[in-house]
């Protein structure tokens, strides 16, 4: 090893989610997984997988093969963790991770690896061009070549996703913030092999950004594992436009402000009851009926919670939020499939009954 040359690196772990839109526990899964990541102190980055169960619009066929056909998943919601063997397999479903005990969750916690990974990027709004290149130094000296896996992912994705807890359209489906969705390989299934000269490596691609992602949303993620495919070495993520976040600055899931024009829409509140301090839980009737895939004709919606320190929500119009602010409603809803509420700044009047 040259003297220029560390004999570790700083590490972030990898996590690779594998969820689906059809999956009615994949909501409650996402909460599992958000609070195991609150006990690690190493830095994580976090991709999803739309596969294995059925097929949604984020489905792609290299996350059925990564899944299916070399992890071995075969339900979500699933987790893999650096692609190390956690009890005895290398996914286990996110559910398990609630019954973690605290050294458990901290299985992770090891800021040490052999290699280092950075990006390195240029992207043209004007021609969705991305130039891509990643590099970084080898502390094994014994290894030669790596695969280096390069993926797009995309925050903050408005569609349908079932839930068994919270519906509209007073079904098991309602409309849903996917984040962290992968939405292409740049380099093959299981990445492109790099060669190590003098404890150093780099690779190079251009790619185009499709036309539909908002770049501003989007992520590159690029990670390192040796030709078994497994374990992930290094990891490291960039946003797409500099200067932003990529879209990891907000809720790691959840319920949307929705989307479409700024609208107005009438409520009645058919139960409103305190779930938590500041937080009032709120079931909606429409102003006018909808069709129900399951219950016919009704006007239940859905649900949506307000932050505010009173036990009761007084009549009047409330200013749909992005964030939890006090006194603000945080969340929107789709009304039907043709119609749907308005974005961030929705209007709602609510009159209770």
């Amino acid at each position: 090893m040259s003297a220029e040359t560390p004999t570790f690196f700083p590490r972030k772990f990898l996590l690779e989610h594998f969820t689906s839109a059809n999956c009615n526990q994949c909501p409650m899964g996402m909460k599992y997984i958000v609070d195991y990541l609150d006990w690690q102190t190493t830095p994580y980055i976090w991709v999803s997988h739309h596969a294995v169960y059925g097929t949604d619009e984020y489905t792609l066929p290299e996350s059925n093969e990564l899944a299916m056909n070399y992890l071995g998943i075969y339900s979500v919601p699933s987790v893999v963790f650096n692609r190390t063997e956690q009890q005895g397999s290398l996914a286990i479903g996110a559910w398990d991770l609630e019954s973690w005990n605290i050294e458990e969750r901290k299985a992770e916690d090891d800021t040490l690896a052999e290699a280092s990974i950075r990006i390195d990027h240029h992207f043209d709004a004007a021609t969705r061009q991305l130039d891509i290149t990643v590099n970084g130094q080898v502390a094994n000296i014994d290894r030669t070549e790596y695969l280096l896996n390069i993926l797009i992912k995309e925050n903050r994705l408005v569609g349908e996703q079932a839930d068994a807890f919270t519906s509209w359209k007073c079904v098991d489906w309602r409309e849903y913030m996917h984040p962290r969705v992968v939405r292409d390989f740049v380099t093959g299934t299981f990445g492109d092999t790099v060669h190590v000269t003098n404890q150093a490596y780099q690779y190079s691609i251009s790619y185009t950004l499709n036309s539909e992602w908002i770049a501003e949303n989007c992520c590159i993620v690029a990670y390192l594992t040796p030709l078994e495919k497994k374990p992930i070495i290094n990891a490291e993520q960039v946003a797409i436009v500099k200067g932003t976040l990529g879209g990891e600055e907000y809720g790691p899931y959840g319920v949307t402000e929705s989307k479409g024009p700024n609208a107005s829409i009438t409520f009645d509140s058919v139960r409103v009851s305190k779930v938590a301090d500041n937080q009032l839980e709120i079931m909606l009737l429409s102003s006018k009926t909808i069709q129900s895939r399951f219950l016919g004709i009704c006007k239940q919606v859905g649900f949506v919670y307000v932050n505010t320190e009173a036990d009761v929500l007084q009549p009047g119009t409330y200013t749909i939020q992005e964030g939890n602010v006090l006194g603000a409603i945080s969340a929107g809803y789709r009304l039907d499939e043709e119609e749907t509420l308005g974005g961030s700044r929705l209007i709602m009047h609510y009159h209770q009954s």
